[in-house]
């Protein structure tokens, strides 16, 4: 008689864990890192204003406590700082692809190639 996995957890998806490093520069800079701190991601962006970044941080910010976004708040005002992202598998892929990404200077949000 064969094993028949019955009631077998299913595995939550797999999650990657990604700093983000900013500091504004004609824009916000953006460059992501794995978490040794040392093998950069290819995948850049730019972005217009700040707006993009603290919606970053309310999206995939791994500590997401106020006094987590009053730090992140401050590193926006001095012009740079860096935050831990938590991503799924497919955010992850895309920060692997070698594209530099920019926020046109208007006020859309869309994103182009540079």
């Amino acid at each position: 008689m064969g094993y028949v996995n019955q009631g077998a957890v299913p595995r939550p998806p797999a999650r990657h864990r990604v700093y983000m490093s900013f500091f504004a520069r004609a824009g916000w800079q953006i460059q992501f890192m794995e978490t040794d701190l040392k093998t950069v991601l290819p995948r850049q962006l730019v972005f217009a204003d700040s707006d993009k970044l603290l919606e970053m941080f309310d999206r995939w910010g791994v500590d997401r406590k106020q006094e987590d976004r009053t730090a992140f708040e401050y590193a926006i005002k001095v012009g740079r700082g860096g935050i831990y992202l938590d991503l799924s598998h497919e955010e992850y892929l895309k920060l692997r692809i070698g594209r530099r990404m920019a926020e046109p200077a208007s006020a859309s949000n869309k994103q182009q190639d540079v």
